[in-house]
């Protein structure tokens, strides 16, 4: 997964890591852990992040 391009979009949309958490339901540490690499994101969590930031799946491989 092309974790900068997450990143990307997030400040793109003008979200902070703990809003991206709390969208999603899961803890702010989790969440960052995830986006930076050290722990993967769920199928469920990717269909999460692209309804979030309005984008395909494909954008992210």
């Amino acid at each position: 997964m092309n974790l900068a391009k997450l990143k990307g979009l997030r400040v793109e949309h003008g979200f902070t890591q703990k809003e991206m958490a709390q969208k999603m339901n899961i803890g702010i540490v989790t969440y960052t852990l995830k986006e930076n690499g050290k722990r993967d994101f769920s199928s469920k969590e990717l269909a999460k992040l692209c309804e979030i930031l309005n984008v395909e799946a494909s954008v992210f491989f």
